[in-house]
């Protein structure tokens, strides 16, 4: 039995009450019959959208072609759905009509894959395509041709590997196939859209699922290269930004034109080339090059970082054990690790700006001396510095 909450069940027994057909739909459906929490609620019904806002004064019209409504239920919002199908699609994107339909059926049809393509009435199941039988075998297929489905939305590859990875479901042979034939068709999605699944593929637990999709060039047009070596996305923290300077690690992109094709913020790649740039810098020989190599921060823990980069090259091991040595010594490198804060420097009359300058100096005196990293001790230095100044 798929459980329910109680707003669900609302909506449906309203809609069965009032003589109409409707059904719990798409990822929710999928979730649930994983044994996993469903995020959204989305149903499909027989009813029009004015029974719909007739038979729930609440709702709200949000939109699209037949008229999908947003029921608030004790807080939480769940968007029904007219029964709709399809036109002919002329895009690669989007149909040139979509229609009312008049069964489940029909609705399950228009569907990307057949996981998705499961509808449940809060008894019994409606599922045309096999798709439970797919989520037992851990498998993403088509409904219907691959071929055909990819033709008429391209984004439909995007999601096929975006679920791979964070379901880390197989993709049966066919689909993959017609995926991989069809994967230049993305040049013609709206970058928005292609980093919107690319990001979510990246959080996945298993974005080396991506790696089939660049082995045939699949985003050549948002600057993303062929993998150019073996390494595992897999293996690196379930971060955004260490995932995404893994990916162009991996393939030998440009950070700026990966960036820059997909419309990423200025500041993202800011954070982006830092990582690069720490991972390409010199080994440091001893634990003062290492502190004077980090007092400047890092966009992500240092912690990640090494783990990240020692699972690419074992070159990195022996920085990462020179870096656990520092940590275990719990020398300070920042100024956030000073014994004095800036509060501390105003007594001797600094301001702004060199209340800053001041830090940095008793940073530098602390980096080589860690015994100086004393109230008192900075204190009085900080007091000869001002003097000096």
């Amino acid at each position: 039995m798929i459980y329910l909450d109680d707003g669900a069940r609302f909506i449906l027994q309203t809609l069965h009450n009032a003589g109409e057909s409707g059904y719990l739909v798409g990822g929710a459906v999928r979730d649930l019959l994983r044994g996993v929490p469903a995020g959204d609620f989305d149903m499909a019904c027989s009813a029009s959208t004015e029974t719909l806002l007739a038979l729930f004064p609440c709702a709200k019209c949000i939109g699209g072609v037949c008229g999908t409504v947003s029921v608030p239920v004790a807080g939480r919002s769940y968007e029904v759905t007219p029964y709709r199908k399809d036109g002919a699609y002329i895009d690669h994107r989007h149909p040139e009509q979509v229609e009312r339909a008049q069964t489940i059926e029909e609705d399950l049809a228009r569907r990307d894959f057949t996981v998705n393509a499961i509808a449940y009435d809060g008894e019994q199941l409606v599922d045309p395509f096999g798709g439970a039988a797919d989520i037992e075998a851990g498998l993403l297929r088509c409904v219907g041709d691959p071929a055909q489905r990819f033709a008429e939305d391209a984004l439909r590859i995007l999601r096929l590997y975006r679920f791979a990875s964070v379901l880390g479901f197989e993709i049966e042979e066919s689909t993959a196939a017609a995926a991989q034939l069809h994967a230049q068709a993305l040049a013609m999605l709206p970058m928005e859209r292609v980093r919107e699944e690319l990001q979510k593929l990246m959080l996945g637990s298993h974005p080396d699922a991506v790696l089939p999709l660049l082995l045939a060039n699949g985003l050549d047009a948002f600057s993303i290269n062929a993998p150019r070596c073996t390494l595992s996305l897999d293996s690196l923290p379930q971060g955004m930004l260490i995932r995404w300077w893994g990916l162009a690690h991996l393939t030998g992109s440009q950070l700026m034109h990966m960036v820059q094709s997909l419309g990423f913020s200025a500041a993202f790649y800011r954070d982006l080339a830092a990582v690069d740039a720490f991972y390409h810098s010199v080994a440091p020989k001893d634990l003062t090059g290492l502190k004077r190599q980090l007092r400047g921060g890092l966009p992500l823990p240092a912690e990640e970082l090494y783990e990240a980069f020692c699972s690419f090259d074992l070159a990195w091991q022996p920085r990462r054990t020179l870096y656990d040595t520092l940590k275990a010594s719990k020398e300070p490198y920042t100024k956030e690790m000073l014994a004095v804060s800036g509060g501390a420097l105003m007594a001797f009359g600094l301001r702004g700006a060199e209340i800053g300058r001041v830090l940095e100096l008793l940073l530098d005196a602390v980096i080589a001396a860690p015994q100086l990293n004393e109230p008192q001790k900075l204190l009085g230095l900080a007091k000869q510095l001002t003097k000096l100044a």
